[in-house]
């Protein structure tokens, strides 16, 4: 991947999980809002399942019955938070940081055991989400 689609692919991500959550804490409430397409699809939680659900206890403070929606969501508040601000420290001061930190992941994630360790985090994030929701 370039670091030109690299940026632009965290930029339209970043800015969709604003967009998405902002949508989820307006229209919850109303039943206009759905939520998760596999689960609608599938009648099965998909393994992010409650990862909005989890985002919004953790903007009203409520850190337990965000780890009990989903773990996940934990992360992904943490990446909504500091991505735009690593982006933005990224084009101010000319550098790419952000990219060269993805290209050490992705070599990492090349490692046939690393990688069989982040599928079975991932395996047992949608146990969770699957015991919680049955």
């Amino acid at each position: 991947m370039t670091l030109r689609a690299f940026y632009t692919l965290c930029t339209v991500g970043c800015a969709g999980g604003w967009v998405w959550t902002w949508l989820s804490w307006t229209f919850a409430g109303q039943g206009l809002w759905r939520g998760c397409l596999f689960k609608q699809l599938f009648h099965v939680p998909c393994p992010s399942c409650g990862s909005t659900r989890a985002i919004l206890a953790l903007l009203r403070g409520d850190v337990a019955a965000s780890v009990a929606c989903n773990p996940l969501g934990l992360l992904l508040a943490a990446g909504l938070a500091v991505l735009p601000l690593w982006l933005l420290a990224d084009l101010l001061c000319r550098r790419a940081s952000l990219y060269r930190l993805f290209l050490r992941v992705d070599l990492l994630l090349r490692r046939r055991r690393v990688f069989a360790v982040f599928v079975c985090l991932v395996l047992a994030n949608w146990a969770w989400v699957l015991f919680h929701w049955l």
